[in-house]
C-alpha cells in the first residue's frame, strides 16, 4: 500500500509539472503584463486564436495560407497605450509555430528585401510600421497604427520581457545560430528559409537562401543539409531527372556539379556533397558559378 501511495505521488508530481510547463508555454502567458512595461496599459485584453479561427484575424488567404504551411499553432494579440500619449499604441502578437525553423521560416518569408536591423533584440528588424522578431518557436510582430520616433526605446521593455518569458520555459534554442554565419555574413536579415522552394530553382523544395557578394556583383545562394548522404543524393539524382527543369552533369568527382542554362546571362548551378545539396541561382557565366560553388563548398565542409 505505501508502494502504491508512493508512486501516486510521485505521477501527482509529474503530472502537475507537465500541465504547469503547458500551461506556461501559452502565448497569451509571454505577453508583457503593465508591470512589466510601467509607461504602458493594456487598451484591450488579450485575445487568442489557433487554427480553427485564424481566419478571423489574418483575412488574407495568401498570408493565411503561409502561415498554416510554416505550421502555425496559436497567437495571441494585445494593444497596449501610452499612459503619457494617448496617440502612441503598439499591438504585439506572439504566433507560436510547430518549431524553430518555421518561426524563423515565417518571419524570413514576411520580412522586406533590404529590412533595417533592430537592437530590441537578436535577429530582429524593424520597418516603417513597427518591430519583427523570431526567439525559439515564435514569431513576434510589434505593430504600430501610428509610426512615430523612438519607437525601438519603446519597444525595447517588451522584447525583454517576452525573452524573459520564453526562457522561464526553458531554454530557448539556438541550433540556427551557426547558420546565420556561414558564408562571410553573420547576419539572420540575409538569410531565408523556403518550404516552398524559389522560383529560380523549382525543382528543389525546404531550402535556405542568401544574398552575397561575389566578385563585386550579388548573387543568390541556396543550401540544404539533408538527414544522410544516402538521402541527399537519392534527391540530388532525382533533381537531374526532372524534365521540365532539366539539369546538365559537369562533374561527378568529390563534388557532383551540374547546371541549368537560364539565358546566356543567367546560370543556375546546384551541387551535393555528403548530406549538402547547395547552389547559385543567378551565375553568369559556367566559370562563375564553379568559383561560388567551390566557395560554397570550403565553407559547408567547416559547419
Amino acid at each position: 500500500m505505501k508502494h502504491i501511495i508512493k508512486y501516486l505521488s510521485v505521477l501527482l508530481l509529474f503530472t502537475s509539472c507537465a500541465l504547469f510547463q503547458a500551461e506556461k508555454t501559452e502565448t497569451k502567458d509571454l505577453l508583457p503584463r503593465e508591470t512589466d512595461v510601467p509607461a504602458w496599459r493594456i487598451k484591450s485584453a488579450p485575445v487568442n486564436y489557433d487554427s480553427s479561427n485564424l481566419d478571423s484575424y489574418i483575412t488574407s488567404k495568401e498570408s493565411l495560407e503561409l502561415f498554416k504551411t510554416y505550421g502555425f499553432e496559436v497567437m495571441s494579440v494585445c494593444r497596449y497605450a501610452n499612459y503619457s500619449n494617448t496617440e502612441k499604441e503598439i499591438l504585439i502578437e506572439i504566433f507560436r509555430m510547430n518549431s524553430r525553423l518555421n518561426a524563423f521560416g515565417i518571419y524570413s518569408m514576411e520580412r522586406p528585401d533590404k529590412p533595417s536591423g533592430s537592437d530590441v533584440c537578436d535577429w530582429s528588424y524593424s520597418t516603417d510600421t513597427g518591430v519583427f522578431a523570431f526567439i525559439d518557436n515564435y514569431y513576434i510582430r510589434a505593430k504600430l497604427p501610428v509610426p512615430y520616433k523612438n519607437l525601438q526605446k519603446d519597444l525595447k521593455p517588451f522584447f525583454n520581457t517576452i525573452y524573459r518569458n520564453i526562457c522561464n520555459t526553458g531554454k530557448p534554442d539556438d541550433s540556427l545560430k551557426p547558420l546565420f554565419s556561414l558564408f562571410n555574413n553573420n547576419s539572420a536579415l540575409t538569410l531565408s528559409y523556403s518550404i516552398q522552394g524559389e522560383p529560380g530553382i523549382p525543382v528543389l523544395k525546404n531550402i535556405f537562401l542568401k544574398d552575397i557578394s561575389f566578385s563585386g556583383s550579388e548573387k543568390t545562394i541556396f543550401f540544404a543539409k539533408r538527414k544522410s548522404g544516402y538521402e541527399a543524393s537519392s534527391e540530388y539524382s532525382n533533381l537531374l531527372k526532372d524534365k521540365d527543369y532539366p539539369f546538365i552533369l559537369s562533374t561527378a568527382e568529390k563534388i557532383r556539379i551540374a547546371f541549368h542554362k537560364i539565358n546566356d546571362n543567367k546560370i543556375t548551378f546546384i551541387a551535393l556533397y555528403k548530406e549538402w545539396i547547395f547552389g547559385v541561382i543567378d551565375a553568369e557565366s559556367l566559370k562563375t558559378g564553379e568559383e561560388i560553388i567551390y566557395f560554397m563548398h570550403n565553407e559547408l565542409e567547416t559547419y
